[in-house]
């Protein structure tokens, strides 16, 4: 349904509007091998910690990088530069609200253990941070004297533009959390100007959907059946010819002892009769039985066999064919008759490359490259007509049929007149044509798996030629893939263009918000992927951001296609502190939290959110014993919203409730007061 301004809306159960609605479904996920670390093994050496706990920061990982770059710095492992990417992780994605007094007694222990940093420009960026955060935290003022906090915002505003090119793009984001009217609006028009900049920088919108790709298995396809004949075999053949050609030499013999020579001549002729029909039945014979088995792969199946149970690469790899073959299908008005041209060979491509997968160990998405090349050479095929191209290279030459018949018909012509040449030698003459029968059975079986086995083998190195070809094409196409850190400047940049986006909107400059925080919630169907140990990147996004300003909340909802970087909003929503009823959470059993926003009039926001820490996410704002609101034959739902932004948007709008009834008590005691008529002031100024 849509709102009454226009904009798209879904409904939940009891006329509940839903601001960030799960039950997603995902295709295609996808783990990638990082081309950088994000996980440390417990005896990774303190260098190692760091490292990889700069790799986090860079992907979006402030929380990891926290931990493991305190852990190298626990141990020993020190510099100005160490400190710097600490303490920038320290403020990614939170407020200085959001310090527990554990963090504030870490932050006031590596002032007094690095306070003697080098001269660098790392160094300088220490100090301005540790002078940022003496400007807003109480505490840790009082460690570096009572001048600390009176420090002037614009010079330090002056000392950051001094530092190097490096400390001032890992710290302008973050920088604006200290700033405060005209010096916040200036740099917050200059972040945005860097983001709308960036957002399709580097190639984004020729490499941003190669993330999603994964790395292509090279496939080696099954070798063809070896020829099915045996020592046994050959060795009878070889005997069956010897007696053959033994039985013919004494008839030869005996016609020319008794001066037979037309009978000698007749003989001789059917030899060579009988030879040329035994290679022209070969020929026919290997071209029908080849054409048969040919046509055994494009005969349609009577009925889709079931998969056994519990076989789920079978079924995932018919899944993928049945994705491709949808994706490339021609025209509706030749759909069908596409579908049942190729049904038999898109059977037999299945079964083979699930069975290659099986017997190697590939997940079939690592061969999705392999079914896509597949399908485009049969559509490819079909709409050039080659697609039975087989029925012209396997129709037998009309010479052949004629040699066959002529060469038999010489044999009995001759073997008939060398007969009645020597009625003396019944015996003789019949075991010539048993054993030249016999030979030539025996020979036949043995050439035809010998010709068959050639066939296989010249097709086999056909198609592994052309593999091997497409997968180098393809390989040679994802080496510019974006790494992780890519993805996440790409993603920062987004939602920077979508905040002003939303203050264009509001027309609200940058110093009037008191808070704002992201939700982050991926798109239907959409395709993920994430290197190992970073976070799940989704191709497309549906982006909540909520802003708290001096006179009430504003509520954006957008859609984003990552790969191209192109936002869209959907929904936007206003509605006053006074509108606030309460801000509730609650757990639901193995299925993460409910988040609901009451007002006082209209349906309540409600959003459901599976935690990736369900332990550490929520537990400062929920009290409550835990309760299972999943209603009888609610179907399970399955996402992870941004844990950061998740617990950001909790404080700022458990502080607008609380806000609120502050507001509303101070208003009874101002009316209480005789000939008071002050108007009521928004929320005092979030740092």
């Amino acid at each position: 349904m849509t709102t009454p301004n226009g904009y798209p809306s879904n409904v939940a159960a009891d006329g509940a509007r839903v601001a960030v609605q799960a039950g997603t479904a995902y295709v295609d996920t996808i783990t990638l091998p990082g081309d950088v670390q994000l996980t440390v093994g417990l005896d990774a050496s303190p260098e190692a910690r760091y490292r990889v706990g700069v790799e986090n920061l860079r992907s979006g990982n402030p929380g990891a990088a926290r931990t493991h770059i305190w852990d190298a710095m626990m141990s020993g492992y020190g510099g100005s530069d160490v400190l710097f990417h600490w303490l920038v992780a320290m403020l990614s994605g939170r407020t200085v609200r959001h310090f527990t007094p554990q963090e504030t007694d870490q932050l006031r222990r590596s002032r007094s253990r690095y306070a003697e940093a080098n001269g660098d420009a790392w160094a300088d960026g220490v100090r301005l941070i540790y002078r940022l955060l003496d400007s807003a935290l109480p505490a840790l003022a009082a460690q570096a004297g009572p001048k600390a906090a009176n420090t002037d915002m614009s010079l330090l505003v002056k000392q950051f533009e001094d530092l190097g090119a490096d400390q001032r793009d890992m710290l302008r984001p973050n920088l604006e959390l200290f700033l405060t009217d005209s010096l916040q609006d200036e740099m917050w028009q200059h972040e945005l100007d860097i983001a709308q900049s960036r957002q399709r920088s580097g190639g984004r919108d020729r490499r941003a959907w190669m993330f999603f790709q994964p790395v292509p298995a090279k496939v080696s396809l099954p070798p063809p059946l070896p020829e099915r004949t045996s020592g046994a075999d050959r060795l009878v053949m070889h005997a069956s010819a010897w007696l053959a050609a033994a039985v013919a030499g004494y008839l030869g013999w005996e016609l020319l002892w008794n001066g037979a020579f037309l009978g000698l001549l007749a003989c001789a002729a059917a030899l060579a009769g009988g030879s040329v029909a035994a290679a022209a039945d070969l020929e026919l014979r290997f071209l029908t039985r080849r054409h048969r088995l040919k046509g055994e792969q494009f005969r349609a199946p009577d009925q889709p066999a079931p998969w056994p149970p519990g076989d789920d690469l079978a079924i995932r790899m018919d899944k993928l064919f049945s994705s491709y073959f949808a994706r490339y299908a021609p025209d509706k008005a030749e759909r069908e008759r596409w579908e049942a041209a190729v049904a038999g060979l898109r059977r037999f491509h299945r079964d083979e490359l699930t069975a290659v997968c099986k017997d190697s160990g590939i997940p079939a998405s690592d061969v999705a490259w392999l079914i896509r090349y597949e399908v485009r050479q049969l559509k490819q095929r079909w709409q050039d007509g080659t697609l039975r191209e087989y029925q012209r290279q396997l129709l037998p030459h009309p010479g052949r049929a004629v040699a066959r018949r002529t060469g038999l018909a010489i044999l009995v012509l001759g073997s008939a007149w060398a007969v009645a040449t020597l009625r003396a030698h019944p015996l003789a003459i019949t075991a010539a044509l048993a054993s030249s029968l016999w030979a030539w059975r025996c020979w036949l079986h043995i050439s035809l798996e010998r010709r068959r086995y050639a066939a296989d083998s010249q097709e086999h190195a056909q198609r592994q030629a052309a593999i091997d070809e497409e997968f180098t094409r393809w390989s040679g196409k994802l080496e510019v893939r974006p790494k992780d850190e890519d993805m996440a400047r790409w993603l920062a940049c987004d939602q920077t263009v979508l905040l002003g986006m939303a203050l264009d909107h509001f027309q609200l400059p940058r110093s009037r918000l008191t808070a704002y925080a992201f939700l982050e919630k991926p798109g239907v169907a959409t395709r993920r992927a994430r290197i190992e140990g970073g976070p799940l990147r989704y191709a497309s996004y549906q982006l909540t951001i909520f802003l708290l300003a001096e006179d009430g909340v504003r509520q954006v909802r957008a859609s984003l296609d990552f790969t191209t970087g192109t936002l869209t909003i959907r929904e936007r929503t206003s509605y006053r502190y006074d509108a606030i009823v309460s801000v509730r959470v609650l757990r639901e059993a193995q299925r993460g939290h409910k988040f609901e926003l009451r007002l006082t009039a209209g349906d309540p926001i409600t959003l459901r959110v599976r935690d990736t820490d369900p332990e550490g996410i929520l537990q400062d704002h929920d009290t409550r014993p835990a309760e299972d609101t999943r209603e009888p034959g609610e179907a399970e739902e399955d996402t992870a919203l941004d844990a950061t932004s998740m617990a950001s948007l909790l404080h700022i709008l458990e502080r607008a409730a609380g806000d609120r009834r502050d507001r509303i008590r101070e208003r009874e005691r101002t009316s209480a007061r005789p000939g008071n008529d002050a108007a009521i002031r928004g929320p005092e100024h979030m740092k």
